[in-house]
């Protein structure tokens, strides 16, 4: 009984460190997601290409080694297109999980339900996604990252659930909030910096045009006035 409750009481650390360094993630993703999401794509493309390599290649050359390179190769190719392609990347990831999520809700008996339904609305969130990539990127990186807070906080507070679900809704409202208002102004369009040069163009259109220099000038009708120069 004595090594059965060991392990038991191991088995319980092991869930609250996972748990632990969930939250961890969960927050970053919560409250910087739309900063590091492009990171993340990329890495995401690298990861996908990279087991295609593996696998047919491998597979294909009986040869782990040739699978180890080719996969390399491909992965740095998917997220080479991932950095250049970056609108395409933003459908083809959001609508990936949309669908995922939307397969899984509507999942029964019959599973052609559940891709029906996941394909018409990944298409559709894919498609919002495209035209409105900022507010989609926060939306679907803040909401499911504070439920996995939440869930991971479930597990390190004894199964309250009801203090789970409040910090999964305080967390998902306060990310929005926080990752709107310190990316307020930038639009992500996938080229570095692209979004940082818009902000300045309007602010210097701003400047001109509220902030105009006054030069004194003597002139017909104007003996001691001031025009705008």
């Amino acid at each position: 009984m004595d090594g059965l409750a060991w392990l038991v009481e191991l088995d319980n650390q092991i869930k609250s460190i996972i748990a632990a360094f969930g939250i961890i993630g969960g927050l970053v993703h919560c409250y910087f997601g739309f900063k590091i999401f492009k990171v993340e794509l990329m890495i995401a493309a690298f990861l996908s290409g990279s087991a295609i390599g593996l696998v047919t290649v491998g597979n294909a050359a009986k040869n782990i080694g040739v699978g180890i390179v080719a996969g390399f190769l491909l992965g740095a190719l998917f997220a080479g297109l991932a950095y250049l392609f970056y609108r395409i990347s933003v459908f083809i990831g959001v609508a990936s999980i949309t669908f995922l999520i939307t397969f899984l809700i509507f999942l029964t008996s019959d599973p052609s339900v559940g891709i029906a339904a996941g394909i018409g609305v990944g298409i559709v969130a894919g498609l919002i996604a495209v035209f409105l990539i900022k507010p989609t990127i926060i939306l679907t990186t803040a909401i499911p990252s504070a439920f996995l807070i939440g869930k991971n906080a479930y597990t390190l507070i004894d199964g309250n659930i009801t203090a789970a679900i409040v910090i999964g809704l305080v967390c998902a409202v306060t990310g929005i909030i926080f990752q709107f208002k310190t990316n307020k102004g930038k639009e992500y369009t996938g080229r570095k910096g692209q979004g940082e040069k818009v902000c300045a163009a309007r602010s210097d259109r701003g400047k001109d045009q509220g902030l105009r220099p006054q030069r004194r000038v003597r002139g017909r009708g104007h003996p001691h006035g001031v025009r705008d120069g």
